[in-house]
């Protein structure tokens, strides 16, 4: 298990989503990425559950684990990712 802890000066404001890029290091380089918790300097907490492995090259967007339903998407970026989120599942259980 690793941790790594970054730390930043400035105040982010609300964390919408996370993105995590993978470079090649070595054939076959797989990570396997459970979470990422962000702590902010005043002490709130975001959680971005990935559960998923991560290969080379690749980079996965993740949104907060708040658990939304469609409808409570107010804000057009979480709109446009949940819409990518689904294109990307329904291509991956696509059987042609």
């Amino acid at each position: 298990v690793v941790s790594v802890d970054i730390r930043v000066k400035k105040i982010l404001g609300d964390i919408l989503l996370v993105k995590l890029e993978k470079e090649k290091f070595l054939f076959d380089d797989q990570w396997y990425c459970r979470c990422i918790s962000v702590t902010t300097p005043s002490g709130d907490c975001f959680e971005f559950p990935c559960y998923r492995w991560i290969a080379n090259e690749k980079e996965v967007v993740l949104r907060d684990g708040k658990g939304q339903l469609p409808l409570d998407d107010k804000i057009s970026l979480l709109k446009n990712h949940r819409h990518k989120e689904l294109e990307s599942r329904q291509q991956l259980f696509r059987s042609d």
